[in-house]
């Protein structure tokens, strides 16, 4: 099969046009707590489902899944990621990774984090990713 270049975009730079991340639970949409975040949609609709994030320090993603397969590459920071199970292949149910980490988590598994140092973030779908927090 011959390599093809299925999108091609021009875009800002990385940091223009980041949608804040709100809290969730009780502070939802109080003015007075710093967001969990920015996150930035990279792709198109039809794929590819890129995203780029910044977290600050003790920002929590709380449990959730994805409906599809989710590739995640820490450029900077440090993250405590759990999963709600442990893992099929008998791995740590709790670690802390830093930048230059790839993490990969298959459709359906329960996973949530805490932002340890701050952290820029690219995130990669398999498919349109939806989400459920559990």
């Amino acid at each position: 099969m011959d390599n093809q270049i299925v999108h091609v975009y021009d875009r800002a730079p990385l940091g223009v046009g980041m949608d804040a991340v709100p809290h969730t639970g009780d502070d939802a949409g109080s003015d007075h707590r710093p967001s969990r975040g920015t996150t930035r949609f990279l792709g198109s609709d039809d794929g590819p489902w890129v995203y780029y994030s910044e977290r600050p320090a003790g920002a929590v993603i709380p449990p959730h899944s994805h409906r599809s397969g989710r590739t995640e590459f820490l450029i900077e920071g440090e993250i405590a990621f759990t999963f709600a199970e442990p893992p099929e292949d008998g791995g740590k149910r709790e670690l802390v990774y830093g930048a230059g980490t790839m993490t990969y988590v298959k459709p359906g598994v329960v996973y949530g984090y805490t932002v340890l140092r701050d952290a820029k973030i690219l995130i990669s779908f398999d498919a349109p990713p939806g989400i459920n927090y559990v």
